[in-house]
């Protein structure tokens, strides 16, 4: 098989395999949205929202994971058939090498004029000197008073 067949073929495999994952997502998705669209009581409509956050969280996971996919495979491809930049309907994509950045190997052998040093407050030690009514200067212990939606599984469904 030739390079370029090769392409092909792990472009589509990568679609295709991308393509159903993203869809089934999609259908769950679609399935309860119609689900809480038909829901005439307050709880059971609440209950079906819920069940379609989950499946809208399902969905932006499959779409993420399917654009990380396609992006590996269509690099890799242009790499091994030497694409220099591949023009799309609407946009143009072409391979970068990705800029040079530091490893540190052993921070202990570093000279000290590359070192920083930095404080920082201990908000924990702070929290519990507060809550065990000391007063600590320059803090304050403040709880918001928002709410927000915790989704936890049910054990059973675990």
């Amino acid at each position: 098989m030739s390079m370029a067949a090769d392409a092909v073929a792990a472009l589509h495999e990568t679609a295709r395999a991308n393509y159903k994952a993203v869809f089934e997502a999609g259908s769950q998705f679609a399935n309860r949205h119609i689900a809480v669209a038909k829901a005439e009581d307050v709880v059971v409509t609440m209950a079906a929202s819920i069940d379609m956050l989950v499946a809208a969280e399902a969905l932006h996971d499959a779409s993420e994971a399917a654009v990380k996919a396609l992006r590996a495979t269509l690099a890799t491809q242009m790499a091994e058939t030497g694409a220099a930049a591949i023009q799309g309907t609407h946009h143009t994509a072409g391979l970068a090498k990705r800029p040079a950045f530091v490893s540190i190997d052993n921070e202990a052998e570093l000279p000290a004029e590359y070192l920083i040093t930095k404080t920082a407050p201990d908000k924990k030690a702070i929290a519990s000197a507060i809550k065990d009514g000391v007063a600590v200067p320059g803090a304050s212990l403040l709880t918001p008073n928002e709410q927000v939606l915790v989704l936890r599984a049910r054990k059973e469904t675990a």
